[in-house]
């Protein structure tokens, strides 16, 4: 199957992102590039197409009717392969679970109890993630955090699995 993309990528997003703003020096900031390379992109589009998409006048730029049509399908496309790819993330994430915890707890406490979380749960893939102290914590992206202060470290805890819940 020969598969070939009708259009360049970089100019249909070019477009996409200078329509929302109707402008193509924020539509350069969103992208982290040069208004002169937005401004190119869709030239070329414009160029492949055969018509004009926007109508240059200061201080803003206005959609052509063509420009409408198409920046209505291309926000939509975009729009759906954003979604595909959140859904294809969280299915990844399936199973997933991430615990984050100080070094002492994970050391004292937790990392004793793996194996039996591991028979128990088979299916769950464990991230565990230590930090040396609670200083500038933010629980961004953990399913669990486990903050302990003062906390003593048993040696029963490193004995038998069964010993200390």
């Amino acid at each position: 199957m020969n598969y070939r993309m009708p259009l360049p990528l970089n100019a249909i997003k070019s477009f996409e992102v200078a329509a929302r703003h109707l402008s193509f020096a924020r539509a350069a900031k969103d992208l982290n590039v040069h208004p002169p390379a937005v401004s190119r992109q869709v030239a070329e589009l414009e160029r492949i197409l055969g018509v004009l998409l926007f109508v240059r006048s200061k201080p803003r730029l206005a959609l052509t009717a063509q420009g409408q049509e198409l920046f209505a399908a291309v926000s939509a496309g975009l729009n759906e392969i954003r979604q595909a790819f959140e859904r294809v993330r969280r299915q990844s994430e399936h199973g997933l679970l991430k615990v984050e915890t100080s070094i002492g707890f994970a050391s004292c406490r937790l990392l004793a109890r793996l194996p039996e979380f591991y028979q128990r749960y088979p299916d769950i893939e464990l991230q565990l993630r230590t930090r040396d102290s609670t200083s500038n914590y933010e629980p961004a992206d953990t399913d669990i955090s486990i903050i302990l202060a003062n906390l003593p470290c048993p040696v029963s805890s490193f004995g038998p699995f069964s010993s200390n819940r």
